[in-house]
């Protein structure tokens, strides 16, 4: 999956990648855009799976470009990404 020139993607090690992109004006719960931040997972389904169980509202998983996605929102109206890129 290619990402956007408005995007920097953290690698840590153990394999971790933390991941930043710019919203713009882009309309989100905050109505002046701000950041997204990605979590790239090995397993998106049972990393939704497991947000489930604990009470957190999840998006559909959705396939985009080389790979799967799904929103949430944390306590204070942030948007989240979980991404697994295509094996």
């Amino acid at each position: 999956m290619h990402m956007p020139p408005s995007s920097v993607e953290f690698k840590s090690p153990g394999g971790t990648v933390f991941g930043l992109f710019k919203m713009g004006n882009k309309r989100v719960k905050r109505p002046n855009g701000g950041w997204q931040i990605m979590l790239r997972v090995k397993d998106i389904e049972k990393s939704v799976a497991s947000l489930k169980r604990k009470g957190i509202r999840c998006n559909p998983i959705e396939s985009m470009g080389g790979g799967q996605l799904c929103f949430f929102l944390d306590p204070d109206g942030n948007r989240l990404v979980l991404l697994q890129f295509q094996r």
